[in-house]
């Protein structure tokens, strides 16, 4: 996955709430 659609997914998740996730997702 590349870091733009990191960033866009883990900003999908935040917006969601699923900080903890979204953390986890991009580490």
């Amino acid at each position: 996955m590349s870091e733009l659609s990191k960033e866009m997914f883990c900003q999908a998740n935040y917006e969601r709430a699923l900080l903890s996730y979204c953390f986890v997702s991009v580490e």
